[in-house]
C-alpha cells in the first residue's frame, strides 16, 4: 500500500480510510498489524496513531500483551460514526456493527489471522481474501478463518491454530471442510500451526483411514458422536486438499 505520491493531507486521509475499511472487515486490530497494513513503521508513525486514537471514527481498548508483561497492548475498533464511514467506503459490503471485544485468546487468534493475510498478500501469494466477518454471512458447512483467492484464481481456506482443540471438534471441522470443498467453496484448506506438536496432533488424526463423524445436537448445540456412521478418508488424503504448515509467529 503506497502513499508516497500523495500530499500530506491526502496521505493522512487515505491511511485513515484504509484503517477504517480494515476494521470494518475484522472488527478490531492493533498498532503493529495496522502499521504492516499501511507498510509503515510503528515508531515512525506515532503522530498518525495518536491522531487515529483521537478520531471520532475510532475507539481504543487495552488488552494484556504477552510480549511486554505489565504493559497493555492497544486495540483499535470502530465507533458508530466509523461504521457509518465504512459503509460509504465499502458500499458492497454488508457491514454490521461488531459487539464488545471477544475473549483475550480470540483477540490473539484474530490478530494472527490478520498478520498472515497481510504477509501473504504482500508476498504475492494471494490476490484477495474474504474475512471471517464476511464469511459469517455465507452458508458454509464450516466457516474457516478466511478464504484466500490465489493469483492463479484458485480459492483456499485458511485455518490458524494456536491452541489444542478436542478431537471431536477437529474431526467435525475436517468434515466441514470436506463438504465445503465438495460444494466448490474452495479447492484446498491450509492449516498453519504455532508449534510442531500441535501440527503433529492434527496430522495424526488426518492420517487415520476412518474418521468418526460428529454432529451438532440441534437442542443442546453440543457436538455428539454419530455412532452409526463413519467417513473413509482415503479419497480426501489422495486428493491432497488438506495442507499442514508451521507458521512464523515471531512478530506477535
Amino acid at each position: 500500500m503506497g502513499f508516497s505520491s500523495l500530499s500530506s493531507a491526502e496521505r493522512g486521509r487515505e491511511k485513515i480510510e484504509a484503517v477504517i475499511c480494515w476494521l470494518a472487515r475484522f472488527g478490531f486490530s492493533d498498532r503493529k498489524v495496522l502499521a504492516n497494513l499501511l507498510d509503515v513503521t510503528k515508531a515512525g508513525n506515532s503522530a498518525f496513531f495518536r491522531r487515529l486514537a483521537s478520531s471520532s471514527f475510532i475507539r481504543t481498548h487495552e488488552m494484556p500483551d504477552i510480549a511486554y508483561v505489565g504493559r497493555p497492548r492497544i486495540l483499535y475498533s470502530l465507533t458508530d460514526s466509523g461504521y457509518g464511514y465504512a459503509s460509504m467506503l465499502l458500499p458492497d459490503l454488508e457491514i454490521k456493527r461488531k459487539p464488545a471485544l471477544p475473549t483475550w485468546i480470540t483477540q490473539v487468534h484474530s490478530l494472527a489471522i490478520q498478520r498472515d493475510l497481510i504477509r501473504q498478500e504482500r508476498d504475492g501469494l494471494c490476490a484477495s481474501y474474504v474475512s471471517e466477518i464476511e464469511l459469517s454471512r455465507m452458508t458454509l458447512a464450516h466457516s474457516p478463518d478466511a478464504i484466500l483467492t490465489r493469483v492463479d484464481g484458485s480459492r483456499e481456506a485458511l485455518e490458524i491454530e494456536l491452541t489444542q482443540k478436542s478431537e471431536s471438534r477437529i474431526y467435525h471441522i475436517f468434515l466441514g471442510h470436506v463438504r465445503n470443498i465438495g460444494e466448490g467453496a474452495y479447492r484446498h484448506v491450509r492449516y498453519i500451526f504455532r508449534s510442531p506438536g500441535l501440527r503433529k496432533k492434527y496430522e495424526s488424526l488426518y492420517l487415520r483411514e476412518v474418521w468418526p463423524i460428529y454432529k451438532v445436537n440441534s437442542r443442546t448445540r453440543k457436538i455428539e458422536l454419530d455412532g452409526m456412521n463413519t467417513f473413509v478418508s482415503a479419497s480426501v488424503r489422495s486428493a491432497g486438499v488438506f495442507k499442514f504448515d508451521l507458521g512464523d509467529f515471531s512478530d506477535e
